[in-house]
């Protein structure tokens, strides 16, 4: 994977496209136009069974923020 760039996001909204949609089609837009930028993207799931995860903005590894719960049991 290639280093991203840091610094701020472009700003990709277009407010004459965005005045003709109606708010089903502004969900849309908005979800296309952040899934249009792998660094900010969640791509394949939010598996948490590996050990550290990588930050997409900074590259950085830190210790992945979630684990795997034990299953809950019923008392009886």
């Amino acid at each position: 994977m290639t280093k991203a760039a840091a610094g701020p996001l472009p700003d990709l909204w277009n407010d004459a496209h965005a005045a003709d949609l109606d708010e089903p089609g502004l969900l849309l837009y908005r979800s296309n136009l952040l899934g249009s930028d792998l660094r900010i993207t969640n791509f394949g799931g939010a598996y948490l069974g590996q050990a550290h995860n990588d930050d997409p903005l900074t590259q950085d590894r830190s210790p992945c923020c979630g684990s795997k719960a034990p299953a809950a049991t019923s008392a009886r």
